[in-house]
C-alpha cells in the first residue's frame, strides 16, 4: 500500500473517453479552496457502487463530478450528479492536506478513509480497515490516523439528518462551473 496522489482533473482517467473540465479559484466567505467540475461526455463502461441494498451509478454518459478542495481542511468533497443534474451522492475523501494551485491541477493524498453521503442522506463511513492497514505498515503516522477519524466524524456530525445547506452549497458552485462547459 502506498498513499495515492490523486489530481482534480483527473486527465489520466481510462474508464473516460470524452470529458471537459473546468475549474476556479475561490475565496470568499462562503469558501475558499479549489473547485472543478469534470463533464463524462462519454464512458468507455458505467459504474456503480452498492451501499447498504441501495445502488448508485457514479459514473456514466452525461454525469458530472463537481470537486471541492477546501484551504486548510483534510477533505477533499467530490459530488457526483446525473444526466438530469441531480445529486447522487457526496463522497468526501479524507487527505493529508490539499495542495491547491491556480492551474487546475489542484491535488492531494488520500488518507484511504472516506465518508459517503446518498441524496436520501443515508451516511457510511468506509475503508476503515485499509487506514488501520496503512497504520500497521507504517506508511502513516498515528497523528495522520488520528486527523483522518477526527475529520471523517466532524463530517458526519455536521451532516448526518441534515444535508439541505450542503446540497445548496454544492449545487451553487455546480451551477457557475457548469454554465463555462462548452459541451453540457
Amino acid at each position: 500500500m502506498s498513499l495515492e496522489k490523486r489530481f482534480m482533473s483527473r486527465s489520466n482517467w481510462p474508464r473516460v473517453i470524452d470529458r471537459e473540465y473546468v475549474h476556479m479559484l475561490c475565496n470568499d466567505s462562503e469558501f475558499s479552496g479549489a473547485i472543478g467540475l469534470i463533464y463524462l461526455k462519454s464512458t468507455a463502461n458505467f459504474r456503480a457502487i452498492t451501499y447498504d441494498k441501495t445502488c448508485v451509478t457514479i459514473i456514466d454518459n452525461g454525469y458530472y463530478w463537481l470537486q471541492l478542495a477546501p484551504k486548510n481542511k483534510n477533505y477533499w468533497l467530490t459530488v457526483m450528479y446525473n444526466q438530469e443534474c441531480e445529486i447522487v451522492q457526496y463522497y468526501f475523501d479524507m487527505t493529508d492536506g490539499n495542495n491547491i494551485l491556480d492551474n487546475g491541477e489542484s491535488w492531494f493524498y488520500d488518507m484511504y478513509l472516506d465518508v459517503v453521503i446518498l441524496s436520501d442522506g443515508s451516511l457510511f463511513l468506509l475503508d476503515e480497515d485499509e487506514l488501520s492497514q496503512a497504520l500497521d505498515e507504517k506508511e502513516i503516522t498515528k497523528d495522520q490516523y488520528d486527523k483522518a477519524y477526527l475529520t471523517a466524524n466532524t463530517i458526519i456530525k455536521k451532516f448526518d439528518g441534515n444535508i439541505d445547506n450542503l446540497t445548496d452549497f454544492c449545487n451553487h458552485f455546480f451551477n457557475i462551473l457548469k454554465s463555462k462547459l462548452t459541451m453540457k
